[in-house]
């Protein structure tokens, strides 16, 4: 399989990591599937950022053409357009989450925020990714066992250790002083995944009865360019293709 490279032809590290950290004249596009999914984070702060961006998406197939334009052959894939070099290319979702993050300013104000923030981001995205695994892309029967287990022991234990670290910050309804981080966008960006899951409604149920869950869910949605995208034609698509993607992962009774 052709792949693409990371390395820009007619431009030099230094001249590469010169161009990521300008902002002016700068566009980025952003490659994915057309649902949230992974790619509701980067999304998000794109927004929340006010940047330059193109939203390039595709429907999903299991032998997508498009992986040619990917350096690992996954998506999703960010392109940062200077005026100096046509494409600098970020691939895999974390990766492009944390930079953006940099960017807009959501990893606190030093060292030690920055790492407590990853570390509630990476207790969330890894939430979702079990659930990937061991409910999403499975057999009928493992699907039922494993998602009893994750109501049981993996959803209780997330919202334990979250709510820990909301009261250590005050209960003000931020993971991270008093304004929003990463760590708020991307749990928040959790919270929709599991609510627009075929057995989402349980889940919901349960991240609903946190009080302090939901207040980060509500200082994400409520803020203004936030709530303006949750509004526009083109989410409202998305969250629409992210429900019709994932019907096929629901449990059948009887089955």
């Amino acid at each position: 399989m052709e792949l693409l490279s990371y390395r820009p032809k007619d431009s030099t590290s230094a001249e590469n990591a010169e161009q990521m950290t300008n902002s002016e004249g700068v566009s980025n596009t952003f490659v994915y599937f057309n649902f949230l999914s992974a790619g509701h984070t980067a999304r998000a702060i794109l927004v929340y950022m006010s940047a330059n961006w193109t939203n390039a998406d595709f429907p999903y197939s299991d032998d997508w053409e498009e992986k040619h334009i990917t350096p690992l052959g996954v998506l999703p894939v960010l392109k940062i357009h200077t005026p100096k070099i046509k494409d600098i290319i970020i691939s895999e979702a974390i990766v492009i989450d944390f930079y953006l993050a940099k960017k807009a300013g959501l990893l606190g104000n030093n060292e030690w925020e920055e790492q407590v923030i990853k570390s509630i981001y990476s207790s969330a995205h890894y939430l979702r990714e079990r659930f990937f695994m061991r409910v999403t892309y499975i057999d009928q029967e493992s699907k039922k066992r494993n998602f009893s287990r994750f109501m049981e022991f993996l959803l209780p234990h997330f919202i334990r250790t979250m709510e820990f670290h909301l009261q250590d910050n005050g209960a003000n309804g931020f993971f991270m002083g008093d304004r929003l981080s990463l760590a708020d966008i991307h749990v928040a960006a959790v919270m929709d995944h599991f609510f627009l899951q075929p057995m989402g409604e349980p889940i919901r149920k349960v991240l609903e009865a946190s009080e302090l869950l939901m207040k980060v869910k509500q200082s994400v949605d409520n803020e203004p360019r936030l709530a303006s995208w949750k509004k526009t034609q083109q989410y409202k698509v998305l969250e629409e293709e992210t429900i019709q993607f994932y019907a096929v992962s629901a449990i059948i009774e009887g089955a």
